[in-house]
């Protein structure tokens, strides 16, 4: 994205996506961001927690507050009417049980019998702090276009991005929903990842004329994906510096170039929309 010179207006991490962001909003270095990312899932890999199971279930944030056992916590708001819960393997388990019973749409996550953003995960808190702080020995700022999503309140503030940041990340819930609310209509929204995670809660989340968009696609070619949604972008009036992804060439070209064999194709329209901002949404790092 910077290659191409895109303009970014907003950045939101979702859960891991935190990472990312970091570096995308430019607070951390693309080191700094790996080698966090590292730490926390070694953290996690080492720590004598029992076993946990995540799902995602079909029921808004109050309600699954409400509605949750003991050893089940909500940990990320995804949209108004989904939610992902975490917790002891058996006892979410058993929830799960409940919830089929009702009819109450759910989904299993594979986390590896791995909990995040609960209050059960805290006992890693202080190894977690510890390793942080040997990458950062002093806390950054971020940008305020970066929204982050550990908070309720979904603070755009330049916020000191340090060990209690990425501990709160690991042991608290996310609010992503929150921060999807703070996203002007009049915008693009690009979803970053390895695979699109996000578009069932963006489509209940944001108003229908807000287009969306992912780099990676659910099925086929993943560079044909890349690149039809480069122009798409471009037809809805973001300029990129397309010449970046192109190997340079030398001048003058020589007139026995490859200009023969290049040529328009015309098998897609696509109406050009007025000019608007673009918010990046992270995944994975």
């Amino acid at each position: 994205m910077k290659e191409l010179e895109l303009e970014i207006e907003g950045i939101i991490g979702y859960s891991d996506g935190e990472y990312a962001a970091s570096y995308a909003d430019g607070a951390l270095s693309h080191e700094q961001a790996l080698l966090i990312a590292h730490v926390a899932d070694t953290a996690a890999q080492q720590s004598c927690l029992p076993e946990m199971k995540v799902a995602t279930i079909g029921l808004g944030w109050a309600d699954a507050l409400g509605d949750c056992p003991p050893g089940v916590t909500p940990a990320i708001q995804n949209c108004p009417n989904m939610t992902t819960i975490c917790g002891l393997a058996k006892n979410v388990a058993d929830y799960l049980e409940r919830l089929k019973e009702n009819d109450v749409f759910y989904v299993e996550v594979d986390s590896d019998g791995i909990g995040v953003h609960t209050p059960m995960a805290e006992p890693m808190a202080d190894s977690i702090s510890d390793m942080v702080l040997q990458i950062l020995p002093e806390p950054l700022k971020k940008s305020d276009r970066w929204i982050t999503s550990r908070r309720s309140e979904a603070d755009t503030g330049s916020e000191a991005i340090g060990p209690d940041f990425f501990v709160a990340n690991f042991t608290k819930a996310n609010f992503f929903y929150d921060c999807v609310k703070r996203i002007p209509t009049v915008s693009l929204v690009l979803e970053v990842g390895r695979k699109p995670m996000l578009q069932s809660f963006l489509s209940t989340s944001l108003e229908s004329l807000t287009p969306r968009f992912t780099t990676t696609p659910y099925r086929g070619d993943p560079l044909l994906h890349f690149f039809n949604m480069l122009g798409q972008l471009y037809t809805n009036n973001l300029n990129l510096n397309i010449c970046k992804i192109y190997p340079q060439l030398s001048t003058p070209v020589q007139a026995s170039h490859a200009l023969p064999w290049i040529h328009w194709s015309n098998s897609t329209q696509s109406e050009v929309n007025q000019t608007q901002k673009l918010v990046l949404m992270y995944t994975q790092l």
